[in-house]
């Protein structure tokens, strides 16, 4: 069904289409497949989509906006600290926890949200914390961002009208529920491990609106200083052809390495303007 619609939008326009005219109509096509019928009259619908992640994506999110002038951006975001050992997890389950994926993953920990100074106007973000603990008031706002009504089927988890149950390396899942945001990856991360990171993040979380435990305050080492003990997730990386006393040394120096260039970078960094923080 989707190939017949898709050819039959291209086929419908003269011109050799372009970037965004074949974005539009993967889209329609996909919609059209599914059953849905528009009413153009009335206006041309709001695409909602998701699949440019991370903060390392500027480029993506710079030719989306060129090719969207209207685009609206949504972030979700959730504890930096938390957000980096489920990725970690995922790593380790689906069998890709290589050094590249874990020095990926820590540049990805320091990196803002995609959000130049001209698009603070178009950019919003939201908490993954808030869309499972208040999800009805934080969609409300949601819609309210991008300019749409509201359905009671955002408070359902589907894709494609179909009840969605997560990915098949992560738990399965549906819908909205505090046993994702309330896991904490103790086995990667001990709390010493988690107390670094948060200073090392510090504007980070400030900016995006979490809390820091006061005890932040009372280590008075060079947050460098700090690096000098393995953490924990180090040796789950440490598991593979390489000898584990030498895999552990790469990694070591690796992790020091990168998080030395990262670290000043992430205090000097814009990472949100206030008024994006979509919050309740």
């Amino acid at each position: 069904m989707f190939a017949a619609h898709f050819t039959e939008i291209v086929h419908a326009v003269r011109d050799i289409p372009d970037e965004r005219f074949l974005y539009q109509a993967i889209q329609l096509a996909a919609a059209q497949a599914l059953g849905r019928i528009y009413d153009f009259k009335k206006g041309i619908p709001v695409i909602v989509e998701g699949g440019i992640h991370f903060g390392t994506n500027i480029e993506q999110t710079r030719r989306l906006v060129q090719l969207f002038p209207a685009a609206k951006l949504i972030h979700a975001v959730r504890d930096p600290v938390i957000a980096f050992a489920s990725a970690m997890n995922y790593q380790l389950r689906s069998g890709h926890a290589t050094v590249y994926n874990l020095c990926y993953q820590l540049y990805s920990l320091f990196q803002a949200v995609p959000a130049y100074e001209q698009w603070i106007e178009r950019t919003y973000v939201v908490r993954l914390e808030d869309l499972h603990t208040r999800s009805l008031e934080t969609l409300q706002l949601i819609c309210g961002c991008l300019d749409i009504g509201w359905s009671d089927t955002l408070l359902i988890s589907t894709f494609g009208g179909k009840k969605w149950w997560n990915t098949l390396t992560s738990e399965v899942l549906s819908g909205f529920t505090t046993r994702t945001i309330s896991k904490t990856y103790d086995e990667l991360l001990t709390q010493f491990d988690k107390l670094r990171f948060r200073i090392m993040l510090r504007s980070k979380y400030d900016s995006w609106g979490y809390p820091i435990n006061d005890e932040t305050e009372t280590l008075e080492k060079p947050i460098e200083d700090l690096l000098e003990l393995p953490f924990a997730f180090e040796k789950e990386y440490a598991r593979d052809e390489l000898t584990l006393k030498a895999k552990n040394k790469i990694i070591r120096k690796l992790l020091r390495k990168q998080m030395s260039i990262q670290i000043p970078y992430e205090r000097k960094v814009h990472v949100l303007s206030p008024e994006m923080l979509v919050s309740i």
